[in-house]
């Protein structure tokens, strides 16, 4: 059997068994791809082995200089596929005697302030149908700080009839609620949902694109691109960075970090801590607000 085979075999493992996100599975599959061009394609699957991998490990980080998030992620792929070769056919694992040590950059989270959101919502060319719907995108992941491809992965089903709730099924097959505290977004939610309704019924897709078919994440990236750009901003937006902004306005608004834990579907919240180093406005506020030398000055 040669890896091409193998990686078949593994790939519907995880899609059917393991039951991963369709996401994940794509991710699985681009990075032993990657693998795969570094070996080449027709060779067996006894290259599996750790001085193959260690080189691979070298030519992405030396030579292709590839961040140290990414070349953590191919390593954890190709671990699982090793654990699965392991399992399944036999072969020896070349991860148990050697554990890849990549130190990972810590990068604060880039997120857009107020004036940001609102500059990028409110401009002259927003009242175009797919402008509009664009806007209603920004502001549900600002409001609720889900992944791209959660959002368009919403069906009508999913939106709680006052528009408060929606159900998600997210990362690692990890199933939560978010709510919306914004009473014209959830009025917008309730609209879509009982046109899709009317429409093609409770499992049809909350967010459609100009073919009414359900919207890809890269579709949006292009409407939002092109929203920024519109707006004059000169500043980079992504749909992730809007993630990031509902986490930071959460957290500078004096919000739990367990509640925003629970609302970004993080499994540990060690990775929602990460902002609360970005919430300089909060610390600012409270500082002032305690004025703690204040009563001792003459």
């Amino acid at each position: 059997m040669r890896i091409s085979e193998l990686t078949k075999d593994f790939l519907i493992y995880c899609s059917v068994e393991r039951k991963l996100a369709k996401n994940t599975v794509d991710a699985y599959r681009h990075d032993i791809s990657s693998f795969m061009t570094y070996t080449g394609d027709g060779r067996a699957k006894q290259k599996l082995t750790t001085s193959v991998i260690k080189g691979y490990l070298a030519e992405i980080i030396q030579t292709k200089k590839l961040s140290s998030a990414t070349a953590k992620r191919r390593m954890a792929c190709l671990q699982a596929l090793c654990r699965y070769a392991k399992s399944n056919q036999k072969i020896p694992d070349p991860f148990d005697r050697w554990n890849p040590s990549i130190k990972k950059t810590q990068r604060l989270p880039r997120a857009l302030t107020e004036q940001e959101v609102s500059r990028l919502i409110r401009n002259k060319y927003a009242l175009t149908k797919i402008n509009l719907e664009t806007i209603f995108c920004v502001l549900l992941l600002s409001a609720t700080g889900i992944r791209v491809s959660e959002l368009c992965g919403i069906k009508a089903i999913d939106v709680s009839h006052d528009g408060a709730a929606i159900y998600i099924n997210g990362k690692g097959s990890r199933e939560r609620i978010v709510y919306v505290g914004n009473i014209k977004l959830q009025q917008s939610l309730v609209d879509r949902r009982s046109s899709r309704i009317k429409a093609n019924g409770m499992n049809s897709h909350l967010l459609l694109n100009t073919r009414l078919m359900p919207l890809k994440p890269q579709t949006l990236r292009l409407r939002i691109h092109k929203l920024r750009t519109n707006a004059a901003i000169e500043k980079r937006i992504t749909p992730h960075m809007l993630r990031h902004t509902a986490a930071t306005l959460l957290i500078e608004a004096g919000t739990d970090i367990r509640f925003v834990q629970r609302l970004l579907g993080h499994a540990s919240i060690a990775t929602t801590e990460i902002y609360t180093k970005v919430s300089d406005k909060a610390l600012r506020h409270a500082i002032c607000k305690a004025d703690t030398v204040g009563n001792l000055m003459p």
